[in-house]
Protein backbone atom coordinates (compact mmCIF):
# COMPACT_ATOMS: atom_id res chain seq x y z
CA UNK A 1 0.00 0.00 0.00
CA UNK A 2 1.33 3.61 -0.86
CA UNK A 3 2.78 5.86 2.12
CA UNK A 4 0.13 8.63 1.60
CA UNK A 5 -2.97 5.64 1.43
CA UNK A 6 -1.43 4.70 4.95
CA UNK A 7 -1.06 8.06 6.53
CA UNK A 8 -4.74 8.91 4.89
CA UNK A 9 -5.85 6.43 7.33
CA UNK A 10 -4.26 6.90 10.51
CA UNK A 11 -5.49 10.33 11.42
CA UNK A 12 -8.82 11.90 12.14
CA UNK A 13 -10.15 12.17 16.03
CA UNK A 14 -8.99 12.39 19.04
CA UNK A 15 -9.62 8.83 19.84
CA UNK A 16 -7.34 7.86 16.75
CA UNK A 17 -4.45 9.63 18.03
CA UNK A 18 -5.42 8.16 21.66
CA UNK A 19 -5.43 4.76 20.20
CA UNK A 20 -1.77 5.00 18.45
CA UNK A 21 -0.47 6.44 21.47
CA UNK A 22 -1.43 3.97 23.39
CA UNK A 23 -0.38 1.06 21.27
CA UNK A 24 3.13 2.64 20.23
CA UNK A 25 3.50 2.96 24.23
CA UNK A 26 2.82 -0.59 24.43
CA UNK A 27 4.75 -2.23 21.31
CA UNK A 28 5.58 -5.76 23.05
CA UNK A 29 1.87 -5.88 24.29
CA UNK A 30 -1.41 -7.24 22.78
CA UNK A 31 -5.20 -6.25 23.97
CA UNK A 32 -8.38 -6.60 23.71
CA UNK A 33 -10.69 -3.96 22.47
CA UNK A 34 -12.10 -3.48 25.58
CA UNK A 35 -9.17 -2.96 27.02
CA UNK A 36 -8.06 -0.28 24.57
CA UNK A 37 -11.24 1.45 24.56
CA UNK A 38 -11.34 1.70 28.48
CA UNK A 39 -7.62 2.91 28.31
CA UNK A 40 -8.40 5.70 26.21
CA UNK A 41 -11.55 6.50 27.34
CA UNK A 42 -13.64 6.04 23.98
CA UNK A 43 -16.61 3.91 22.63
CA UNK A 44 -15.83 0.37 21.83
CA UNK A 45 -17.56 0.55 18.65
CA UNK A 46 -15.89 3.38 17.00
CA UNK A 47 -12.30 1.68 18.74
CA UNK A 48 -13.17 -1.70 17.48
CA UNK A 49 -13.79 -0.10 13.67
CA UNK A 50 -10.42 2.02 14.03
CA UNK A 51 -8.49 -0.96 14.80
CA UNK A 52 -9.77 -2.89 12.40
CA UNK A 53 -8.75 0.06 9.75
CA UNK A 54 -5.07 -0.67 11.52
CA UNK A 55 -5.05 -4.30 10.72
CA UNK A 56 -5.91 -3.83 7.76
CA UNK A 57 -3.27 -1.47 6.19
CA UNK A 58 -0.40 -3.95 8.48
CA UNK A 59 -0.23 -1.74 11.55
CA UNK A 60 -1.66 -4.28 13.92
CA UNK A 61 -1.33 -7.62 14.12
CA UNK A 62 -3.57 -9.77 15.84
CA UNK A 63 -3.81 -13.07 18.01
CA UNK A 64 -6.71 -15.60 19.23
CA UNK A 65 -7.53 -14.59 22.95
CA UNK A 66 -7.41 -17.16 25.50
CA UNK A 67 -9.53 -18.53 28.40
CA UNK A 68 -8.42 -16.58 31.60
CA UNK A 69 -9.61 -16.69 34.90
CA UNK A 70 -12.04 -13.81 36.01
CA UNK A 71 -12.75 -12.74 32.17
CA UNK A 72 -15.65 -14.25 30.32
CA UNK A 73 -15.59 -16.62 28.13
CA UNK A 74 -16.92 -14.77 24.87
CA UNK A 75 -14.87 -11.74 25.99
CA UNK A 76 -11.61 -14.19 26.46
CA UNK A 77 -11.82 -15.07 23.00
CA UNK A 78 -11.92 -12.60 21.49
CA UNK A 79 -9.04 -11.37 18.88
CA UNK A 80 -5.75 -9.35 20.69
CA UNK A 81 -4.45 -6.23 18.90
CA UNK A 82 -0.92 -5.38 19.25
CA UNK A 83 1.39 -3.30 16.91
CA UNK A 84 3.61 -4.93 14.36
CA UNK A 85 6.57 -3.90 14.81
CA UNK A 86 7.42 -5.40 11.20
CA UNK A 87 5.34 -2.55 9.47
CA UNK A 88 7.37 -1.33 6.92
CA UNK A 89 6.78 2.51 8.97
CA UNK A 90 7.23 1.35 12.11
CA UNK A 91 10.19 3.46 13.52
CA UNK A 92 9.19 6.47 11.58
CA UNK A 93 5.51 6.23 12.88
CA UNK A 94 6.57 5.67 16.10
CA UNK A 95 8.94 9.04 16.40
CA UNK A 96 6.25 10.70 15.06
CA UNK A 97 3.04 9.86 17.03
CA UNK A 98 4.64 9.83 20.47
CA UNK A 99 5.74 13.59 20.01
CA UNK A 100 3.12 14.54 17.07
CA UNK A 101 0.38 14.88 19.88
CA UNK A 102 1.32 16.53 23.15
CA UNK A 103 -1.31 17.53 25.68
CA UNK A 104 -3.37 21.06 24.92
CA UNK A 105 -1.42 23.45 27.70
CA UNK A 106 -4.19 25.91 27.47
CA UNK A 107 -6.89 23.52 28.09
CA UNK A 108 -4.60 21.55 30.72
CA UNK A 109 -4.50 24.71 32.08
CA UNK A 110 -7.91 25.58 32.47
CA UNK A 111 -9.01 21.97 34.08
CA UNK A 112 -5.70 22.49 36.39
CA UNK A 113 -7.09 26.32 37.69
CA UNK A 114 -10.26 24.44 38.41
CA UNK A 115 -8.96 21.52 40.53
CA UNK A 116 -8.23 24.49 43.27
CA UNK A 117 -5.38 27.25 44.00
CA UNK A 118 -2.42 25.75 41.74
CA UNK A 119 0.50 28.02 42.25
CA UNK A 120 3.38 25.80 40.05
CA UNK A 121 2.76 22.75 37.28
CA UNK A 122 5.76 21.60 35.32
CA UNK A 123 5.91 19.24 32.72
CA UNK A 124 8.54 17.06 32.77
CA UNK A 125 9.29 13.31 31.40
CA UNK A 126 7.29 11.60 29.05
CA UNK A 127 5.54 15.53 28.21
CA UNK A 128 9.34 16.49 26.52
CA UNK A 129 9.80 12.93 24.92
CA UNK A 130 11.41 11.14 27.66
CA UNK A 131 9.81 7.59 28.60
CA UNK A 132 10.75 6.34 31.85
CA UNK A 133 10.71 9.09 34.22
CA UNK A 134 10.48 9.10 37.63
CA UNK A 135 8.01 11.77 37.24
CA UNK A 136 6.20 13.65 34.41
CA UNK A 137 3.87 16.47 36.05
CA UNK A 138 4.70 18.46 39.54
CA UNK A 139 1.76 19.92 40.67
CA UNK A 140 1.64 22.89 43.80
CA UNK A 141 -1.72 24.10 45.26
CA UNK A 142 -3.85 24.00 47.54
CA UNK A 143 -8.15 23.27 48.37
CA UNK A 144 -7.59 20.54 45.70
CA UNK A 145 -10.08 17.51 45.74
CA UNK A 146 -8.26 14.34 46.12
CA UNK A 147 -11.58 13.06 43.64
CA UNK A 148 -11.24 15.31 40.92
CA UNK A 149 -6.97 15.36 40.69
CA UNK A 150 -7.77 11.47 40.31
CA UNK A 151 -10.09 12.07 37.23
CA UNK A 152 -7.84 14.51 35.67
CA UNK A 153 -5.07 12.64 35.59
CA UNK A 154 -6.72 9.86 34.18
CA UNK A 155 -7.72 12.15 30.99
CA UNK A 156 -4.35 13.01 30.62
CA UNK A 157 -3.36 9.40 30.79
CA UNK A 158 -6.08 8.38 28.36
CA UNK A 159 -4.57 11.76 26.10
CA UNK A 160 -0.86 10.33 26.13
CA UNK A 161 -1.28 6.84 26.34
CA UNK A 162 0.49 5.59 29.64
CA UNK A 163 0.50 5.84 32.97
CA UNK A 164 1.74 9.00 34.19
CA UNK A 165 4.39 9.70 37.51
CA UNK A 166 2.75 12.50 38.91
CA UNK A 167 3.39 14.32 42.60
CA UNK A 168 1.06 16.64 44.24
CA UNK A 169 2.03 19.32 46.95
CA UNK A 170 0.59 22.36 49.21
CA UNK A 171 2.40 25.18 48.96
CA UNK A 172 3.65 25.13 52.49
CA UNK A 173 4.86 21.56 52.41
CA UNK A 174 6.31 22.40 48.65
CA UNK A 175 7.98 25.79 50.56
CA UNK A 176 9.37 24.11 53.31
CA UNK A 177 11.27 21.49 51.33
CA UNK A 178 12.39 24.10 48.57
CA UNK A 179 13.75 26.42 51.21
CA UNK A 180 16.08 23.02 52.73
CA UNK A 181 17.29 22.16 49.99
CA UNK A 182 15.35 18.91 49.73
CA UNK A 183 17.03 16.59 47.11
CA UNK A 184 13.56 15.10 45.82
CA UNK A 185 12.38 18.55 45.03
CA UNK A 186 15.25 20.36 43.86
CA UNK A 187 16.29 17.21 41.83
CA UNK A 188 13.00 17.93 39.84
CA UNK A 189 14.18 21.35 38.89
CA UNK A 190 17.28 20.13 37.69
CA UNK A 191 15.56 17.83 34.95
CA UNK A 192 14.08 19.24 31.51
CA UNK A 193 10.99 20.94 32.35
CA UNK A 194 8.11 22.95 31.00
CA UNK A 195 6.33 25.35 33.42
CA UNK A 196 2.63 25.55 32.25
CA UNK A 197 1.89 27.43 35.67
CA UNK A 198 4.56 29.34 37.65
CA UNK A 199 2.65 31.64 40.31
CA UNK A 200 5.85 31.02 42.65
CA UNK A 201 8.91 32.24 40.36
CA UNK A 202 11.04 29.93 42.06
Amino acid sequence: MLHQEVLGKLFGSDTQARALKFLFHHPTETFRVGEIAREIQANYNTTHAYLQTLEQIGLLRTEQGKMEAGVKKSESLKPLYGIDQKFELYLELKALILKAFPINEMDTVRKLNALGKIRLALLLGVFLGKDNSQIDFFIVGDDIEPAKMKTFIQEIEADVGRTINYTVMETSEFTYRYNIYDRFVRSIFQKPHRRIIDNLKV
